[in-house]
C-alpha cells in the first residue's frame, strides 16, 4: 500500500503505511526496510521536515543494503537545504569514493561544485565542475557545470576563460534555459570590459536580431553597466 499511495502522490498516506511497515517489521527482510528508510525520508523531504529525512536516509545508509548511495546523495541535499554545507560536502563525498560507479556521480560532483561556490570558495569548486566535463561528458550537468565555470572566471576577473565556457554552452546546447544564462554571462563579460561592438558581433554572429537600435556610445554604455552591477557577483547563489 504505501509503494501504490507513493507512485500516486499521496505522500502523507504513504508515509502512515510505510511507518506501520516500520513498526511492524522484525528484521525478516532487511533489504525491503531499507528502501522503506529511504522512502520514508523521501516523503520526509517532499514535506520539507530536512531534519526527519536526514534522520531515514541515516538508517539507510546503516542498513548498508538498498540504494545506499542515493541515501548518501539525499542527505547531502537535505544538509545544504540547512545551509550545512562543510557536512553536505563531507556526506556527498562518500558517493564519489566509495561507489565510484553510482548513478549519482555527476550529481555529487555538481553538488560538490556548488557547495564550494556558495561558500564562496571558487577555487575548491572548479576541479568538481571541470571533472563533469572531464568524465561525465554526457552528463545532464554539463551544460551547468560549464555556466558555473564561467560565472567563476568572470568573478576572477579573467574574461577569456569565461567567455569560452559561456559560449561552449550556446554552442553546444542551443535554445537551453542554461544558455540563456550563458548568453546574460558574455554580455556581462563583454559590457564590463567596454567591449559593447564585439558583444554585438558576437550576438549578430548567432544570428539574433538585435532590433533597430540608435548609434551606441560604446564607452558611456559599459560605465552605465558597471554602475548598475557593482557588487552582484554573488547575487543569486543559494
Amino acid at each position: 500500500m504505501g509503494y501504490a499511495e507513493f507512485k500516486k502522490g499521496n505522500y502523507r498516506e504513504a508515509l502512515t503505511w510505510f511507518k506501520r511497515f516500520e513498526s511492524l517489521d522484525r528484521g525478516g527482510n532487511k533489504q525491503i526496510l531499507g528502501d522503506a528508510y529511504n522512502r520514508i525520508g523521501d516523503m520526509y523531504f517532499i514535506d520539507a521536515r530536512y531534519q526527519q529525512a536526514i534522520e531515514y536516509y541515516d538508517r539507510a545508509i546503516k542498513a548498508g543494503l538498498t540504494d545506499v548511495d542515493y541515501a548518501l546523495f539525499q542527505k547531502g541535499i537535505s544538509l545544504g537545504v540547512l545551509n550545512r554545507y562543510p557536512d553536505k560536502i563531507n556526506v556527498i563525498g562518500r558517493i564519489l569514493a566509495d561507489y565510484p560507479g553510482s548513478n549519482y556521480t555527476a550529481d555529487a560532483l555538481y553538488e560538490t561544485g556548488r557547495s564550494y561556490f556558495i561558500m564562496q570558495q571558487p577555487e575548491r569548486a572548479i576541479p568538481y565542475y571541470q571533472k563533469i566535463l572531464n568524465e561525465q561528458p554526457r552528463s545532464s550537468y554539463v551544460s551547468k557545470a560549464l555556466v558555473q565555470l564561467g560565472l567563476i572566471y568572470y568573478n576572477e576577473n579573467q574574461p577569456e576563460k569565461s567567455l569560452a565556457h559561456y559560449k561552449r554552452v550556446v554552442q553546444e546546447f542551443p535554445g537551453s534555459t542554461d544558455a540563456n544564462d550563458a548568453l546574460m554571462g558574455i554580455k556581462n563579460v563583454y559590457l564590463e570590459n567596454n567591449q559593447v561592438s564585439e558583444y554585438f558581433a558576437y550576438v549578430q554572429s548567432l544570428g539574433r536580431d538585435i532590433g533597430n537600435m540608435p548609434p551606441v556610445n560604446h564607452t558611456i554604455a559599459a560605465v552605465n553597466y558597471q554602475y548598475s552591477h557593482t557588487g552582484i557577483r554573488y547575487l543569486g547563489a543559494a
